[in-house]
């Protein structure tokens, strides 16, 4: 047997090696198929469910915030910042929150509309909220040094 013989005769068990890997292919193809014409003829569609929110039962209001936290936010309502000084003005009203913390809540107040703004940019307290919790009056009686406690 001569090279060309050996080469000929790898070249056959190449392709009976990929015959069997194509017949292999070939019954997952025709018993996934088959599975297939089991499913039930109408697909769920999720475009076809219409979907309500449970009821509440008892709780906060939908977009409502703790006294804490309407104070932090007349405390900040002055200008932009950054979520560090809404953990520390959080930390003088003796809230002990970490910095992810407060910046998960500032997103939850920026979906509410309370807040515009990214960490790098920094946060606006908007106009809505001034004008929803009564902002410019919230802390009257109060102050960081004197505070009510952020949940």
């Amino acid at each position: 047997m001569d090279q060309l013989d050996r080469e000929i005769e790898a070249k056959r068990r190449q392709r009976d090696e990929a015959k069997r890997a194509f017949d292999q292919l070939e019954l997952e193809v025709r018993t996934l198929e088959y599975a297939a014409s089991l499913r039930p003829t109408a697909p769920f569609s999720k475009a076809t469910v219409a979907y309500s929110e449970p009821p509440r039962r008892g709780g906060k209001p939908h977009g409502s915030i703790a006294m804490g936290w309407r104070r932090v936010l007349a405390d900040l309502a002055d200008a932009r910042h950054f979520p560090e000084a809404f953990r520390e003005a959080a930390q003088r009203r003796g809230a002990n929150v970490s910095l992810q913390s407060v910046k998960d809540r500032l997103r939850s107040f920026e979906g509410y509309g309370y807040v515009e703004g990214d960490a790098e940019r920094g946060y606006l307290v908007t106009q809505m909220a001034v004008d929803k919790f009564d902002l410019r009056n919230i802390n009257k009686g109060t102050s960081p040094e004197n505070p009510e406690e952020v949940p």
